[in-house]
């Protein structure tokens, strides 16, 4: 019986075969993984539009005026103590929205924007009063994030007390506004870089810019293709790129957005 010999690749057509597959992989990674940023962007989008439907529907029951959107709407005192059921807008928007799913941005790891801790006069005394499943005095900002995820700031100069008045003064109505359509309403936010600490914790409230520099709440959440969504007080949301430079300074990041049509304060066109 003639046995019949099988022949093996060699050493240089393995490496070969490897060469390919590495090419390949090194040009269809990228494509993947801005196909899949592209997917949370467009998620994040869907979000925020949500969100600012609800936010319209809350104005139509208040005469127009928003929820509170800083803590100089719902505290005294420079945020020091807080006022008794005053609430801010991400838990007066729940009636509208009815569930808490489009407050998390899907590339958000952290979804810190309502961990300020009670040993800083901070949000978990918001959600035991509210009754929020799970919520309990005395709460780590990482226990607070976990029980009430949120990725998202509104525009704290929406706030009346942000331009002048005494707290408490509540919110900007829509006919205050110079120019909806480019006045931000919300936008992606976290907590930094820096580890989770009873003092690293993110807001539910900024303008844009604050709290920059490398490690800065406002450089870390841009977490879409180096940029972020923003939604307007018209209802519109959409994808921004940043365009400045990690250590840029709270004051150059706005100048910076401005000059692209993205408002923040109510009274200018």
């Amino acid at each position: 019986m003639v046995k019949r010999s099988r022949k093996g690749f060699t050493l240089i057509e393995l490496l070969v075969v490897i060469a390919i597959i590495a090419i390949l992989a090194s040009i269809l990674f990228p494509v993947f993984a801005q196909a899949r940023d592209k997917a949370r962007s467009a998620t994040c989008i869907s979000n925020l539009k949500q969100i600012g439907t609800s936010f319209l529907m809350y104005t139509q029951d208040y005469d127009e005026s928003l929820p509170f959107v800083t803590c100089g709407d719902s505290y005294l005192g420079g945020c020091a103590t807080w006022i008794r059921s005053s609430l801010p807008w991400p838990l007066t928007i729940q009636p509208y929205a009815k569930n808490t799913q489009f407050y998390g941005c899907p590339a958000d790891a952290d979804k810190a924007c309502f961990s300020k801790p009670d040993s800083l006069n901070g949000f978990g005394q918001m959600l035991v009063f509210a009754g929020w499943p799970g919520a309990r005095t005395g709460m780590t900002p990482q226990q607070l994030a976990q029980i009430f995820p949120l990725s998202y700031a509104a525009n704290y100069w929406l706030s009346k007390n942000s331009l002048g008045s005494p707290p408490a003064s509540g919110t900007v109505s829509l006919a205050e506004m110079a120019a909806p359509a480019k006045l931000m309403l919300l936008s992606e936010y976290g907590k930094g870089t820096a580890a989770w600490s009873t003092t690293v914790y993110g807001t539910y409230y900024m303008i844009p810019g604050y709290n920059s520099g490398a490690t800065g709440r406002w450089t870390a959440s841009k977490r879409h293709q180096k940029g972020r969504i923003f939604l307007f007080c018209d209802g519109h949301a959409k994808y921004i790129p940043d365009f400045v430079q990690d250590t840029a300074t709270d004051a150059q990041v706005q100048a910076g957005y401005r000059q692209m049509g993205v408002e923040f304060d109510p009274r200018v066109q």
